[in-house]
């Protein structure tokens, strides 16, 4: 069976040249994730990055720990650096497997540094589904958060991982001997697989040469598929889908810049979080604030009122956890907080209703009243009260939630996409939206409705190449 077509690849090898159209957002120049990151640090090299609370001993601290994105760079290089000193060739894959941090976005651009490419894997995953995608992606180092992870590894048979080079461990000051003594390939800490790369031979003219042949029409990142409907596919991100859909978002929906900051904690190896966490962030020279392992249990709220995001994403589940929480706070008010609270409501219903797709986007009376009252407390508690945005996909959302939120001055936008499409196809955003609807397909792509079949069909530089070793699939 043939492994690539006019418009597909099924090889992590493979390359398929970018679509451009004659004009407008299909014809951006295309650019690999490398010129951007490049360019990002041309331009803010010496702005923050990626930030993060690492706990000591089970404690939070106080302050947060910076990367300039100068640093960023530079260690994303002595990563691929390490790589290249294990001998792993270009187009080799690195599997990362951990809740968000820096090390995931410097082993990921690592990886990409070094010619490679980068799969991440769900935290939650069985060491059964572990080993499906360390095998199936032929996986030439493994990089895990914690010996909790690493014990998927060393329960795996011998033998199981053939190709497996080196697994690398962040987030643990030494090493657990017997656990990696069982595991398919050498383990080395973070830090000792940072200073392989630092004090080897590879120079810095060797790693640029690498560098160099990557092209926007490479493949950059695997998303694995949820396997709902059989084993995990692997979804083939080109540079170009990456780099494109960042851009186009950036350009074209709200008005971001390198001043803006985001939370990231929803899994890094789905391609909303890539997107929204990283590579749209290093689009503008932003800054990634990095949660807590634990924020989906009651910690999210704590960061984001520490960060004040100016641009917010969740999945359905973490709107319908927030609201869950703040009805049962309301419940507990007096009769007066109640009664002020169902007057601001009833103020912030009208104004969302004014401001979605076709109304007069006018402020009610007594909307000024309301924010000040009980609107711009509301979002301060949420740590929201600096957001310009707020956006929710992957799956269906109520319409009760959403109509919630916007009761709170808190329009929650929808996009649609899957990681076919690297995330977004159609997108909501301020000025364009209507609670229900899901927006419009974005600038530079094309959509219709398949006359004979009724499937939705979509085309554009945000298509993926193909599924990795699946020609009949793709």
């Amino acid at each position: 069976m043939a492994t690539s077509g006019k418009h597909w690849v099924t090889e992590p090898s493979g390359y398929l040249p970018p679509k451009l159209d004659s004009s407008g957002e299909g014809a951006y120049l295309p650019k690999t994730c490398i010129e951007v990151f490049r360019d990002t640090c041309a331009r803010h090299g010496n702005r923050t990055a990626l930030a993060l609370k690492r706990p000591v001993n089970g404690v939070i601290p106080s302050e947060w720990q910076f990367w300039t994105w100068n640093q960023y760079w530079a260690e994303s290089r002595v990563f691929a650096k390490a790589l290249h000193a294990l001998k792993v060739d270009k187009f080799g894959i690195v599997n990362v497997l951990g809740f968000n941090s820096p090390e995931w976005f410097l082993a990921n651009m690592g990886a990409i540094m070094a010619g490679g490419i980068c799969a991440g894997i769900y935290a939650t995953n069985t060491a059964e589904a572990c080993m499906y995608i360390s095998q199936h992606s032929k996986a030439a180092v493994v990089v895990v958060e914690d010996h909790k992870q690493l014990a998927k590894y060393a329960s795996m048979p011998k033998g199981s991982l053939p190709l497996l080079k080196a697994l690398v461990v962040w987030n643990e000051l030494a090493l657990d001997a017997a656990l990696a003594s069982r595991c398919p390939a050498p383990v080395y800490l973070w830090k000792d697989f940072m200073a392989m790369g630092s004090n080897s031979s590879v120079t810095d003219a060797a790693l640029d040469a690498r560098l160099d042949t990557v092209l926007p029409g490479h493949c950059s990142t695997l998303i694995y598929t949820s396997g709902t409907t059989g084993p995990p596919k692997a979804v083939m991100i080109s540079h170009d889908n990456c780099t494109w859909t960042a851009k186009n978002l950036k350009d074209n929906y709200i008005d971001l810049g390198h001043e803006d900051r985001v939370c990231t904690f929803l899994p890094l190896s789905h391609i909303a979080a890539q997107i929204i966490d990283l590579h749209v962030p290093m689009a503008l020279g932003a800054t990634t604030y990095f949660c807590q392992p634990d924020a989906l249990k009651g910690s999210l709220t704590v960061t984001m009122k520490d960060v004040r995001p100016t641009f917010f994403f969740g999945v359905p589940r973490v709107w319908e956890k927030i609201q869950e929480k703040m009805v049962q706070v309301g419940r507990s008010g007096s009769a007066v907080k109640k009664m002020v609270a169902a007057w601001a409501k009833s103020i912030g219903t009208e104004h969302s209703r004014r401001a979605q797709y076709g109304n007069d986007g006018g402020a009610p009376c007594g909307y000024a009243c309301a924010s000040k009252i009980v609107f711009q407390n509301v979002k301060a508690a949420l740590g929201l009260d600096q957001a310009k945005a707020c956006f929710t996909a992957a799956a269906p959302i109520s319409v009760d939630t959403l109509n919630y939120f916007a009761s709170l001055d808190i329009p929650v936008y929808e996009v649609f996409g899957q990681s076919e499409c690297t995330g977004p196809h159609t997108v909501s955003y301020p000025g364009c939206w209507k609670i229900g609807a899901c927006g419009q397909p974005m600038y530079g792509t094309e959509t219709r409705i398949d006359p004979a079949t009724k499937e939705l069909c979509y085309r554009g530089r945000h298509i993926f190449m193909g599924y990795m070793y699946m020609p009949d699939k793709t």
